[in-house]
């Protein structure tokens, strides 16, 4: 949180806002962590300046937004922060993900490749989530090792599917960002386009559309120390992500308090968004 524009303020104000619990999954290694040891926090804790300063911006403040705009102080938000450095996709789909037709990866895959979801998403099925909201592609752009080009789409879209089966909750929230600017070598565009392609077509399935994608080209940082590739224009995009996030989870149950799952990795952020 303190290195986000009025970090300073939010963090001091996080005394207001002890409806918020925050949690970091074991074996989070964020971008940040010189020593790149990971951290846990092993117990929950109450938002307090203490606590929020060295979490994760988007989580906290995607919760916060939630707090002062809709849900009021009443409604406890729970916060799970992930973080591994570098990651890209395939790190975080299920096995059978990689069958899909779409995205066949069968002779491109690496031994780490579904890693992270086995032990770090698959021991929170517990959780009865509310959605997802991910932010990824980084690590997927041209010029990395595990570049997809084409397939990235096919890819996303089965892992999405791949997660929902695993959860067997039924078709949950899931929201994703698109890119904001950064400094780079690949074809970022590329990435986006893919991404949107990962949308339902309008009119397929019944109900409540439960994925949606939240554009953040106007909110990029690309004169940042770390060439944009982390903003640190958190506050706007939060309000973005609070909204769709609201949209979605909500329609489904709400007066349900909400257990938000955050997962933030290098050039990644994922919230789950979980009943209590």
């Amino acid at each position: 949180m303190y290195d986000v524009d009025n970090g300073t303020q939010e963090i001091k104000n996080a005394g207001d806002y002890g409806n918020i619990f925050l949690f970091t999954q074991p074996g989070v290694r964020p971008l940040s962590t010189d020593s790149g040891s990971a951290l846990s926090t092993k117990v929950w804790l109450q938002a307090s300046p203490e606590t929020v300063a060295n979490y994760s911006a988007v989580c906290y403040e995607t919760a916060r937004n939630l707090v002062d705009l809709h849900l009021g102080k009443s409604i406890p938000i729970g916060l799970i922060w992930t973080a591994v450095g570098g990651t890209p996709v395939q790190h975080w789909m299920p096995e059978p993900a990689f069958s899909y037709q779409d995205c066949h990866q069968k002779f491109n895959r690496s031994n780490q490749d579904a890693s992270l979801f086995d032990t770090i998403i698959r021991p929170l099925q517990n959780y009865s989530h509310r959605g997802v909201i991910w932010y990824q592609g980084e690590a997927n752009v041209k010029g990395h090792q595990r570049y997809l080009g084409g397939k990235y789409g096919g890819c996303f879209k089965a892992m999405i599917s791949e997660w929902r089966n695993s959860f067997g909750i039924g078709d949950f929230a899931f929201i994703f960002v698109q890119l904001s600017p950064y400094r780079n070598s690949g074809n970022i565009s590329e990435v986006r386009m893919q991404q949107a392609s990962a949308l339902p077509a309008p009119g397929i399935g019944d109900g409540v559309d439960t994925t949606g994608m939240v554009v953040t080209i106007d909110t990029g940082d690309v004169l940042g120390t770390d060439r944009g590739v982390h903003s640190h224009h958190k506050a706007v995009s939060a309000l973005t992500r609070r909204a769709l996030a609201l949209a979605l989870t909500l329609a489904h149950a709400p007066t349900q308090p909400l257990l938000l799952l955050l997962l933030l990795r290098l050039l990644s952020v994922l919230i789950l968004l979980l009943l209590t």
